[in-house]
């Protein structure tokens, strides 16, 4: 074609690009224009002329990038089509333009030099592979020709070396070609690279300091980057000798770069990148590693992250951090598998500086920076040396207070009450992110903390009880005061709410942890005793400090094994709560009521030898809050304070004082499950449906019939926690002289009885009625007639996401005492049916195993039990047939023992 029809087709292009970037451009005209060019580019004849004309540094950018696409659609898609003389051509005239072709310094637009990047990698691709050891000596030479020209070679091995890495898990022939190609020359490409790094870094730190000079500066240093950049990219898998040959000269030119703040983003990630591929690779000499620990290094790698926390917090900067965390956390990974692998590698020697700067990260105020610290912490703390290291057992104390101040609940993205919170909102997209994060987080926390325990318990008790002497004695001045001001907490602070709970929880850990670790003569006992009279004697109106005050208590109480007349005032301080708590309304004040319950059920359970001397006040108290109409207790704290009283019931050794205990403990239930009340709403299923308000689909469900379905839930689960911690005890001695024996079998084997087994006997009766009625529920018509209620969700179905097996009864409990508007009513009848169901068949399942033969030997046994638990099975849904497989048979069946029972279990079989 002649000159003059090349220029119209070049202004025709130029014109169409024009439309579609134009914004007031219309939709028709940028679809016609954008339409034109795509077909230019698929068909015509005069790519390469039109494409070199419209690449002239003279046109507009937009021109020249249009113009770099089409000669980038022809080496990538019709570069078979052309002849090979317009191949020679295309790639002479795109080598001649990169290298007199690009504007000078930073006029130059990135996206015209990553343009020509990519033509350049497609013409390599097709025809560079067989002459590439010439094609790269061209590319060395455009390394002198000027800064623009050396940053478009690195962009230009950049692109290369990323194809290879996305190609690595698919490659064809030709790209296994392309990936030997460049591995072949590896070593000149590493070079390469390196050499523009060196020579350029001289140069930029000859004139960035030169205020003639900045423009010239700052065009060297986009070269650095990029070199940078091209260098992380084959360090990800490039052969590790290119990596550690040289003596580490690759990495002290990378660490070197670190203090720069235009440059120590890229050379970070360039050397996080190197140490990953150590770490992968790692010898177990470990030189490359140690080399990393040496002197020449510390000042750059270990720097102090509490000055980089201090600077204007920006994304880049952000990111920095994050990558020179995790450049640390991987050295210490490292190091810690070296020593595992070659027990004869000594710690560096300045160990301990790494040390410190790993602490200011965990210190810092981000949360998911001080995360990352984590993972080396736990491996250091568990390391056989290391955890023994000198320089470990220093930082021990600082580390505990670090993470004491770690725990404290702050930084949620929606506020701004803590310098935390800036961060989260760079992490973290809302609260409830955060607050999943921060219970991970806390978790951790506590893995470590358990380890450290096992190192040094006596430092971790001492660093927790300096914590909590500093809440309960606000004169005090301690370490902890020290260090919590080098993080911006006053005093007022440290005493907020949110740093009474990290106490507790920190406290909690350690105490635990404490009587786990150390022998009886260990425990400093003074310590423990003083802490827990502090506690005992802090007087506050506060209902969230005061929740973490009994928190406490229950925690140290352990220690009153060695001062056992503690127990009394312990007991009293709970006990004061619940009384003077009488009706709380507000959830704050209902949440320390029951965590004065929990704490006494708590106390019970893991202490009840001690709790016994004092029983007789406790079980009066108990009994009275229990009938004290004025405090309105939930059936789920009546459930929590009858289960302490029956756990340490069951230590008392004398069969009569049992049985006296539990039948003065359980009358009000008793009492209750046989009322006429309770007859007549078991005698049916229509009234038994009525009696617990399932007749009728409400939004407001009447506070009578939440208040029938939790008594019921109160009396079933009463009855099965008695079932479960009353038994007939095991020692000999204690059944010959507590009156538990009542005879031998012909065997000589001792026949015992169970205290409760009297009390149990006469719960039996209803409990029959109550399953043959729940049965019954679900004949057809009592079925269509709910649906009719209900439509196609049914009280009688399992809750959404909920489990067939209730095995906490509490919790069983909590769920029917929920305030209405948490649940709706339907929600509410589908915990309680299935809840109750599955309760009844615990009872019948373990009734059997408790009781032996004083429930075995009842007449008629098996035709009550066929009667009740076996009807219309055809009809209950395989949900709640599950119940009854896996509790009754499991549980029941398999307890026969005796030879004229196993008729019993023959019968249940045949059925």
């Amino acid at each position: 074609m002649t000159s003059i029809e090349v220029k119209y087709e070049c202004e025709t292009l130029a014109t169409a690009v024009k439309v579609i970037m134009d914004p007031k451009s219309t939709i028709p005209q940028r679809t016609e224009a954008q339409k034109f060019c795509d077909t230019f580019k698929a068909k015509s004849p005069l790519c390469i002329t039109c494409g070199l004309m419209l690449v002239q540094k003279t046109e507009p950018t937009i021109v020249r990038h249009l113009g770099l696409q089409i000669l980038e659609h022809l080496a990538k898609h019709r570069w078979d089509t052309i002849p090979q003389k317009e191949r020679l051509f295309l790639k002479e005239r795109v080598m001649q333009l990169i290298s007199t072709g690009l504007k000078p310094g930073l006029e130059e637009e990135v996206c015209i030099k990553n343009g020509y990047a990519r033509i350049m990698v497609e013409i390599i691709k097709k025809e560079g592979i067989k002459n590439w050891s010439e094609q790269l000596a061209e590319l060395q030479t455009l390394l002198s020709k000027g800064a623009p020209q050396a940053e478009l070679v690195m962009l230009i091995l950049l692109r290369l070396s990323e194809d290879v890495a996305i190609i690595e898990n698919q490659p064809s022939v030709h790209q296994q070609t392309q990936r030997q190609m460049l591995k072949g020359s590896m070593h000149k490409l590493l070079s390469t690279v390196r050499y523009s790094l060196k020579d350029y870094t001289k140069t930029y730190r000859v004139l960035e300091n030169d205020a003639k000079y900045q423009s010239q500066a700052k065009t060297c240093c986009r070269v650095i980057v990029a070199a940078l950049n091209t260098m992380t990219s084959y360090l990800e898998w490039a052969p590790l000798k290119h990596i550690t040959d040289g003596q580490n000269k690759l990495m002290e030119t990378l660490w070197c770069l670190m203090n720069d703040a235009e440059l120590q983003l890229e050379a970070s990630l360039a050397l996080l990148t190197a140490v990953n591929r150590m770490f992968a690779n790692f010898t177990t000499s470990g030189k490359p590693l140690l080399a990393l620990f040496e002197e020449s290094s510390t000042p750059y790698i270990f720097f102090s992250a509490q000055l980089a926390d201090g600077e204007v917090l920006t994304d880049k900067h952000y990111f920095f951090m994050k990558v020179r965390c995790e450049l640390l956390c991987g050295l210490g990974e490292q190091l810690c598998n070296v020593m595992n692998k070659n027990s004869c590698v000594e710690p560096p020697h300045n160990f301990g500086k790494y040390l410190d700067c790993l602490l200011d990260f965990t210190s810092l105020s981000s949360k998911y920076l001080s995360s990352l610290t984590h993972p080396i912490w736990l491996m250091l703390f568990k390391h056989r040396q290391l955890s023994r290291n000198p320089c470990v057992l220093s930082l021990l104390p600082k580390y505990l207070l670090a993470t004491r101040i770690n725990l404290v609940k702050v930084g949620f993205p929606s506020k701004n009450s803590h310098p935390t919170c800036e961060y989260s909102r760079l992490d973290f997209a809302s609260d409830e992110d955060f607050y999943e994060f921060l219970t991970t987080y806390r978790t951790e926390l506590k893995q470590v903390i358990d380890v450290l325990c096992r190192i040094d318990q006596k430092k971790c008790f001492q660093v927790a009880s300096e914590c909590l002497k500093h809440h309960l004695l606000p004169s005090i001045k301690s370490e902890v005061v020290v260090e919590c001001a080098s993080h911006g907490l006053t005093c007022t602070d440290m005493r907020s709410v949110p740093q009474w709970e990290a106490t507790t929880f920190f406290t909690k850990i350690i105490t635990a942890n404490l009587f786990q670790n150390l022998e009886k003569t260990d425990i400093p006992v003074q310590d423990g005793i003083e802490l827990l009279q502090l506690a005992l004697n802090f007087r506050t109106k506060h209902p969230h400090v005061l929740d973490c005050i009994h928190t406490n208590i229950s925690t140290l109480f352990p220690f009153v094994y060695f001062k056992t007349e503690l127990v009394p005032h312990v007991l009293k301080r709970f006990l004061e709560i619940i009384e003077e708590l009488k009706v709380p309304k507000e959830p704050s004040l209902t949440h320390l009521r029951r965590n004065a319950y929990s704490s006494i059920n708590r106390i019970c359970r893991n202490s009840a030898q001690v709790i016994l001397p004092n029983f007789g006040i406790l079980f009066d108290y108990v009994k009275q809050l229990l009938r004290d109409e004025r405090l309105q207790l939930t059936q789920m704290e009546r459930s929590t304070l009858m289960e302490a009283m029956f756990i340490v019931i069951k230590q008392l050794k004398n069969y009569d004082e049992q049985k006296a205990l539990l039948e003065e403990l359980m009358a009000p239930v008793l009492s209750h499950w046989q009322s006429a009340e309770l007859r007549r709403a078991f005698s049916d299923s229509e009234s038994f449906i009525k009696y617990v308000g399932a007749n009728q689909h409400t939004t407001f469900a009447t506070a009578e019939k939440d208040l029938n379905r939790s008594r019921i839930i109160y009396c079933v689960s009463a009855i099965l926690q008695v079932l479960r911690w009353i038994r007939c005890p095991i020692v000999m001695k204690t059944d010959e002289f507590g009156g538990f024996v009542i005879g031998c079998t012909p065997t000589g084997n001792q026949i015992l009885r169970n205290p409760c087994s009297e009390l149990v006997l006469k719960f039996l009766d209803n409990l029959f009625i109550l399953i043959r009625t729940q049965n019954n529920i679900y004949l057809p018509k009592l079925v269509m007639k709910l649906k009719a209620i209900y439509g196609k969700e049914s009280p009688l179905d399992l809750p959404a996401g909920k489990s067939i097996w209730t095995k906490d009864f509490h919790h069983t409990l909590r769920y029917i005492d929920d305030p209405p508007e948490y649940k709706t009513h339907l929600e509410k009848l589908q915990g309680f049916f299935g809840s109750l169901y599955n309760c009844c068949f615990y009872i019948l399942g373990n009734v059997g195993p408790s009781l032996k033969l004083d429930f075995y030997s009842n007449k008629n046994l098996v035709d009550r039990i066929l009667q009740c638990a076996f009807v219309n099975l055809q009809l209950i849904p395989d949900f709640r047939l599950l119940t009854v497989v896996h509790i009754l048979f499991a549980s029941f069946t398999f307890s026969f023992t005796s030879r004229p029972l196993s008729v019993c279990r023959i019968a249940f079989l045949d059925v």
